[in-house]
């Protein structure tokens, strides 16, 4: 990828490479059981700032900035209250985690909403699109799964299980329409 050509799709890269170092890091700290929730919980956090920079500048807030300003300060807020509480490593920000997705969301709906009327015939070959589709599928796939993870639903550990095997072949899935939008950059 070509930075200078491409510098809208830097937050993007950043959360591919912010993405895969959390993935070593985890296989590192999981072979020798060191918890690393702390680095995940980081990771929620540094996700969303990521997401919503990729959004600004694909101008999605184009005379509304304050709309991604209040998302971020919202969500930033809800973060530190969660990680005090849970300590930062004892417990995953599900809460964080949850909000933020559903807010990325929402925001991704509007932005693919926008290229496809803006695009009508030309979009499927728009790696913004493609990158938002991704987003779309990966973040209410994980609204899904930790909605179903938080303590008052009480689903048995054998159904979880199943839910995370879908949610890695829903991550797989995004992976690839990733490297594809990637390739049309």
């Amino acid at each position: 990828i070509k930075f200078k050509d491409h510098k809208s799709f830097r937050p993007f890269c950043f959360l591919i490479v912010f993405g895969g170092a959390l993935d070593i890091s985890s296989f590192i700290t999981g072979k020798y059981n060191i918890n690393n929730l702390w680095l995940f919980n980081l990771f929620i956090l540094g996700q969303y700032y990521l997401v919503i920079f990729q959004l600004y500048n694909w101008k999605l807030f184009n005379n509304r900035s304050y709309i991604s300003i209040a998302s971020l300060i919202i969500i930033t807020i809800l973060w530190i209250v969660e990680s005090y509480v849970n300590s930062l490593g004892n417990a995953v920000n599900q809460y964080s985690l949850i909000f933020s997705g559903f807010f990325i969301v929402i925001f991704i709906t509007i932005f693919i909403n926008g290229l496809i009327f803006e695009k009508l015939k030309s979009f499927i070959r728009d790696p913004r699109f493609l990158i938002s589709v991704g987003f779309l599928i990966y973040f209410s796939s994980n609204l899904l799964v930790f909605i179903f993870a938080v303590p008052q639903f009480k689903i048995s550990g054998l159904l979880f299980i199943k839910i995370w095997q879908i949610h890695d072949l829903i991550n797989t899935f995004t992976n690839l329409i990733f490297a594809i939008g990637l390739l049309c950059i």
